[in-house]
């Protein structure tokens, strides 16, 4: 079996991932399985995937950007104490994806196809509104 390139190894932890992973965990997850790839080639790769379309970009609160495959479409709450994600199990997004697509907004006079979206909301979870 030939070697696995970096930007390999970096797509199959990202498809491993159940929720968004920073650049310093996928790091530190590849060093446990093994492999030798730097933290610095972790970034180079994570910006041109990103670049490419491939990944979404999620800010936490306190500063940190996480990945997640834009296959694995999925919208957030993020808490802002214990920085908890909890998926949205839909996506209001959707039907003004397609408003888009097929008649433009008015404003605008041609169709805009959207390739990807992202959306993250921020406030605190029931655990945290309890303490």
């Amino acid at each position: 079996m030939p070697p696995r390139n970096g930007r390999h190894l970096v797509l199959e932890v990202l498809r491993d991932q159940e929720k968004p992973i920073s650049a310093q965990a996928l790091f530190t997850q590849l060093r446990q399985q093994g492999h030798t790839t730097g933290l610095a080639t972790v970034y180079r790769i994570l910006a041109r995937l990103r670049q490419e379309g491939i990944l979404h970009r999620h800010s936490r609160p306190h500063g940190e950007t996480c990945y997640s495959l834009v296959d694995q479409h999925q919208h957030y709450l993020t808490c802002i104490r214990c920085q908890r994600s909890i998926p949205l199990s839909i996506c209001p997004l959707r039907k003004w994806e397609e408003m888009l697509r097929h008649n433009g907004v008015s404003k605008w006079p041609e169709s805009f196809l959207v390739l990807y979206h992202e959306l993250e909301l921020f406030g605190l979870c029931n655990l945290c509104q309890e303490k």
